[in-house]
């Protein structure tokens, strides 16, 4: 990871690496965990490329009831999961459909989730990818505790000017992590869920 800062930033220098540093550490966190590479080439294998998940394909469904988090969690309840310790995490825009889901299709109150799912927390994230050309996208959930992520050694970050345009100083940032899903078949991967 790499980025510009002013030279004169001053005493705000420290300030404005560490914050920006946090954001793209984060965001590039989050990517790995969900997605990864399937070749682990020297990225995380991500929960996408978990060997054992379970895994249901929603491609011939709309969403117009809360049936794909109560299958979820039936999947992980089957593999002795309670529903306080699950969390799903899905897209934006998935999200905004699960809220605006009501008892008569379009209209008529907001449709209730079910007494099953209601402690379940669902998390709306961006970093989950869709696929634009399709509008597609997917549902995650799984036990956290089973997710192990591990940072290793210190930050390092080192002044590089050959990355500099516009009177900026350029910096990278240096760390190594890595990321294990303990017990596979506590995650459950819906795919194909519409955003529009």
């Amino acid at each position: 990871y790499h980025k510009d800062l002013i030279r004169d930033a001053g005493e705000r220098a420290r300030e404005a690496i560490w914050q920006s540093s946090k954001e793209a550490i984060s965001k590039r966190l989050i990517q790995g965990i969900f997605y990864g590479n399937a070749s682990n080439a020297g990225e995380f294998n991500g929960f996408d490329n978990v060997v054992g998940a379970q895994t249901y394909d929603n491609s011939s469904y709309e969403i117009t009831d809360y049936d794909l988090v109560t299958r979820g969690a039936k999947a992980l309840n089957d593999k002795f999961v309670d529903h306080s310790e699950m969390v799903g995490i899905i897209s934006p825009n998935t999200y905004q459909k699960f809220s605006n889901l009501r008892e008569l299709s379009s209209s008529g109150a907001y449709l209730t989730p079910p007494a099953q799912i209601n402690m379940i927390p669902i998390i709306a994230n961006a970093q989950v990818k869709t696929d634009y050309s399709t509008d597609k996208t997917r549902l995650y959930m799984f036990r956290p505790q089973t997710a192990l992520l591990g940072l290793f050694g210190n930050f390092e970050i080192e002044l590089n000017e050959r990355y500099a345009e516009f009177d900026h100083a350029a910096y990278m940032l240096v760390f190594r992590s890595d990321f294990v899903f303990r017990d596979p078949e506590h995650l459950f991967i819906a795919t194909n869920l519409p955003t529009a």
